[in-house]
């Protein structure tokens, strides 16, 4: 294991061709983006009441506890002009990091449909379905992609390098795209993202990710992309099964996408909780026996979910990120490491986000 790759540091948003943006932008935005979390810290094993409140929160000793139950946190609106700005940083903060960016690569072009949107050679409109799902998945993307350049190690091994080169390829559009690859290995980039940012030490090894968990054992995290509840069984087995043959305990993360369809990207945190839990429910009945499994400590539900709005002026995308954390453990070491653990990757992956998005305004003369 190379502790080299280590996902540890966040870096701050790339400034560069902040000057022509400013020059070759249309005046007004051709479309608004609202960033947010929809999200639950953590709870039982039995779905029963959250766990208790633990005295100790390593590396949020002042802050408060995150309360019981479906939160709502809003990271920031993004105009198209704002958007184009956040596109081009990505792709210059890839550059930076060493990444080889190769013709017809997924990043370049979320970001030349972004760039074509906001100057209306893609033009958003309830009328066009096809466009709007185009543009929604462009967004997604170097969102995802942002994200994931903020925390990529420097120094990165031959396997690292090899899934990012795979991560890049494809079509912008996910509906016209052969393979789902490409956006597995981007969820678990995001994943390992997600993890630097609330400051857990993280890096790429068996089964998917490893992380200094905060009672300071070595955790694994095992990462599942599942399209269908007849996956749901296999996909949880096999996570166990890599965390055994690692001798590890550890959580599984899986990418709910599949199964949030319908769900509204807008309404009140619990309204759009208790859809999200309707929508996971074959994954909630595993619970229970996958409690009983000595090397799962818990699991984590991650989606996101698109929601345009043409009532307005502009066309505004909703992109909520559905995040839920269940604990197969109740008190003891490992018990509240896992609460804290679930605490701490909501609480500072979220004060993340909202610093991207300020640095965002700032770059466009808005702070």
């Amino acid at each position: 294991m190379r502790r080299s790759v280590m996902r540890n540091v966040v870096l701050p948003m790339e400034r560069a061709h902040q000057a022509r943006i400013g020059s070759d932008s249309k005046e007004a935005a051709a479309l608004e983006a609202r960033f947010f979390r929809v999200f639950f810290p953590g709870e039982s094993p039995t779905l029963a009441p959250p766990l208790a409140p633990h005295p100790r929160l390593v590396g949020m000793e002042n802050a408060e506890r995150i309360p019981p139950g479906w939160q709502y946190q809003e990271h920031g609106r993004v105009g198209s002009t704002g958007l184009v700005h956040l596109a081009q940083a990505t792709v210059e903060g890839f550059r930076k990091r060493g990444v080889p960016l190769l013709p017809g690569n997924r990043l370049q072009g979320a970001a030349d449909v972004i760039r074509d949107s906001h100057e209306l050679r893609i033009p958003v409109t309830r009328e066009d379905p096809q466009n709007a799902a185009l543009v929604a998945d462009a967004i997604r993307d170097i969102w995802d992609f942002y994200l994931i350049a903020r925390t990529l190690p420097a120094d990165r091994d031959a396997d690292l390098n090899g899934k990012l080169k795979v991560m890049l390829q494809g079509e912008v559009s996910a509906a016209k795209d052969p393979s789902s690859t490409p956006r597995d290995l981007q969820f678990e980039q995001l994943v390992g993202a997600v993890f630097a940012m609330a400051d857990v030490r993280t890096w790429p090894a068996e089964p998917d990710l490893r992380f200094t968990a905060l009672n300071g054992e070595e955790w694994g995290a095992a990462v599942k992309c599942v399209r269908s509840g007849n996956q749901l069984a296999k996909r949880t087995k096999e996570a166990r099964v890599q965390l055994e043959k690692q001798h590890l305990r550890g959580v599984i993360v899986v990418n709910v996408d599949a199964f949030l369809i319908g769900i509204p990207a807008n309404g009140a945190a619990a309204e759009v909780g208790s859809k999200f839990e309707a929508g996971v429910e074959r994954l909630l009945r595993l619970f229970p026996e996958l409690s009983k499994q000595e090397s799962l400590l818990g699991i984590i539900g991650m989606g996101r979910i698109v929601g345009w709005d043409f009532e307005g002026t502009m066309p505004r995308i909703s992109h909520p990120w559905m995040f839920k954390a269940s604990a197969f453990v109740d008190g003891g070491d490992a018990g509240n490491a896992a609460d804290e653990l679930f605490q701490q990757l909501q609480r500072r992956s979220g004060e993340r986000m909202d610093e991207s998005l300020r640095e965002l305004a700032e770059s466009l003369g808005g702070g």
